[in-house]
């Protein structure tokens, strides 16, 4: 059985499918209704590109600016503002993927998530823990 990637061997593969979104082209031709859903759109493909085997391709449908279109990306009006749509929630429970996103959520989503949780409790954003409760990124 072939064992986990190890530290070192963790930190390269993330380093080669940079988890911050920085490798993420977005096509200067789309247009996206809000900044929230542009963030959305570079974490989503961030993921992807970290992402090494998608056996039932549930991120086959993941391209195009309108991330409200992907399959298994949730999206909701904002608390703040109804005219606003947010990702919500990313279902990939049973999706069989394999790869090496990082633990944390990349920047990019922490901002759109971090913006939703602001608008939630009716103030600025707030930081994002992992489930071990590490810090994911200020907002």
């Amino acid at each position: 059985m072939q064992q986990p990637p190890n530290y070192q061997q963790r930190r390269r593969l993330l380093e080669s499918y940079a988890d911050d979104g920085s490798d993420v082209y977005v096509d200067p031709s789309y247009e996206f209704r809000n900044q929230h859903l542009r963030d959305a759109y570079v974490a989503l493909h961030a993921w992807k590109h970290a992402i090494l085997s998608d056996p039932l391709n549930v991120t086959g449908s993941w391209s195009g600016p309108d991330v409200r279109g992907y399959y298994n990306v949730y999206c909701v009006s904002s608390d703040h503002d109804s005219y606003v749509t947010v990702v919500a929630g990313v279902d990939l429970n049973h999706a069989d993927l394999a790869g090496q996103p990082s633990t944390t959520p990349t920047r990019a989503f922490c901002r759109a998530r971090c913006a939703r949780a602001g608008e939630e409790e009716g103030g600025e954003g707030r930081e994002l823990t992992d489930d071990d409760g590490r810090v994911g990124g200020g907002c």
